[in-house]
């Protein structure tokens, strides 16, 4: 009888079952399941129960995991191997494999002509990287769980640009959206629009700070004009529709 792991059992061995990441410090809980340390922690706090058997378990009486630990530490050690892989009809892939998964760098065409180059993580794109659709928009930046997530750049194919925070692939947090013609807009972002605090600036040279919701100006702000004029109020869907005091220069 063979008592030796296969390396895919050995490769879920070094995945948290909460986040599918890697442990960086795995701690064995009540229910008997390794976990990642924080994130279990996290876990037990929202629930108080397993993730995975619905048990009472404790923080008190997490444990660190060493063999787990030894394990990931050799396994993540060992030579990544450089290979083009054929074996899925979708896509032509070229880089680093581990345990015949997409594992460290590597570039990936797909049948529909879009592009990846940068890194894996077991077959997901997470990390550094760029993605390119085949309408030529492009993305540079941070990858998470196969999602454009973290800091990026993104270019569209009429010329805009952003800059800032993504989060599962739509601009979410800080960031900066330039205008092909010249238009800047500085704030926040949630799923994709504009949405918080932000100064958004014109081509005519009038300037708008204040509140958006929805992609457009919704909340109080001041809106200044070209000529230095200022209304400033609450404003509904780019409008103004309550001034707080007269227009002044």
């Amino acid at each position: 009888m063979n008592n030796s792991l296969s390396s895919t059992t050995t490769h879920d061995l070094l995945l948290c079952p909460i986040t599918c990441d890697y442990f960086r410090e795995p701690v064995v809980a009540d229910d008997g399941q390794t976990y990642e340390r924080e994130s279990i922690i996290q876990w037990i706090k929202q629930n108080g129960t397993s993730p995975i058997t619905r048990q009472q378990i404790r923080i008190d009486t997490l444990r660190p995991n060493h063999l787990v630990k030894k394990l990931i530490e050799q396994q993540l050690h060992q030579p990544e191997q450089e290979v083009v892989d054929t074996t899925n009809d979708e896509c032509w892939f070229e880089g680093q494999m581990l345990n015949s998964k997409r594992h460290g760098h590597g570039h990936c065409t797909w049948t529909n002509n879009e592009i990846y180059e940068g890194e894996w993580r077991s077959n997901q794109r997470h990390g550094e990287g760029q993605f390119i659709w085949p309408s030529g928009q492009r993305y540079k930046g941070e990858w998470k769980f196969d999602h454009m997530n973290g800091n990026g750049l993104m270019i569209y194919t009429n010329g805009d640009r952003y800059e800032g925070e993504f989060k599962l692939s739509k601009k979410h947090g800080q960031g900066t959206y330039q205008y092909l013609d010249g238009t800047k807009y500085i704030g926040q972002y949630e799923e994709d629009l504009k949405c918080g605090q932000g100064y958004r600036t014109y081509t005519d040279g009038a300037e708008y700070k204040g509140e958006f919701r929805h992609d457009m100006m919704n909340g109080y702000g001041t809106y200044t004009h070209a000529d230095g004029t200022k209304d400033s109020g609450k404003y509904q869907n780019d409008q103004l529709i309550r001034r707080n005091w007269c227009n002044i220069s």
